[in-house]
């Protein structure tokens, strides 16, 4: 039978948590900032990079933010000559967007500056340590992803 877990033992996994996800953001957003980039901006682009021709509605959807805010986001990354927002030949209505040679470029800089922190940040664990930490927040996300089927079910 597994023992119950108390409210002190969550609440200083979530702040460790916390704690991580800061310290990656302000880590990620520092070294973005050497590439005149904010971390949304990369991951707009890094989407872009893997879906080439998506359009804009698909490109909101996988960012999770509204249409709106999209709109803002590319027109800064045209300004600056990153991306390139065509209206799409099947339809009309749709823009689609793709990355420029400077685009490129930046993601493949940004990338490398990522890996070196990435390899830094997971040094000193085995294989089989990184296989148990997977599988515990895979287990976390099911939960997660149970309780917000639930809500859903609700509504």
């Amino acid at each position: 039978m597994k023992e119950e877990i108390s409210f002190t033992e969550i609440e200083d996994v979530m702040n460790r948590f916390r704690r991580l996800y800061k310290t990656l953001y302000d880590l990620f957003n520092q070294k973005t900032k050497d590439f005149i980039m904010t971390p949304q901006q990369f991951q707009l682009l890094n989407i872009v990079r893997q879906h080439t021709g998506i359009n804009q509605r698909e490109l909101a959807e996988k960012l999770k933010i509204t249409p709106a805010t999209l709109s803002v986001r590319i027109k800064r990354m045209e300004n600056a000559g990153f991306l390139i927002r065509q209206i799409d030949k099947d339809d009309k209505r749709n823009f689609v967007l793709t990355l420029t040679v400077q685009g490129e470029k930046l993601l493949d800089m940004s990338f490398e500056h990522m890996r070196k922190n990435v390899a830094m940040m997971f040094a000193g664990l085995s294989s089989e340590e990184l296989d148990v930490l997977r599988s515990c927040l895979d287990r976390i996300q099911h939960n997660l992803d149970r309780k917000k089927e639930d809500i859903h079910v609700k509504d």
